[in-house]
């Protein structure tokens, strides 16, 4: 049995972590105050589109050509849970975030 390159999955999943801490920590301190906040809010969702549907793309062609399969199911399932976590941090209540 061939042995999983894990080098593989942490190299793939340094953008999308990285982009996943800036839209919690842009979420969770902050509120939606004006064209500012619009604005960075607005580049964090398309780049992080962006980095879903490359993602997407590269590993189904790895998973097409029989490359590197398992390490392709391992980071687009990571990549699956941290959209997941994305989405789920924009319908945390204001009351649970800001306390005194």
């Amino acid at each position: 049995m061939k042995k999983t390159n894990y080098r593989t999955i942490l190299l793939a999943y340094i953008p999308i972590g990285v982009l996943l801490f800036l839209i919690l920590k842009s979420e969770l301190s902050t509120g939606f105050r004006g064209f500012h906040d619009f604005a960075k809010y607005t580049l964090f969702l398309v780049s992080g589109i962006i980095v879903f549907i490359y993602t997407i793309i590269k590993q189904g062609i790895k998973i097409k050509k029989k490359i590197e399969v398992r390490e392709a199911k391992i980071i687009i399932s990571l990549l699956l849970i941290s959209t997941f976590l994305a989405i789920a941090s924009l319908y945390i209540p204001d009351y649970l975030v800001y306390q005194n």
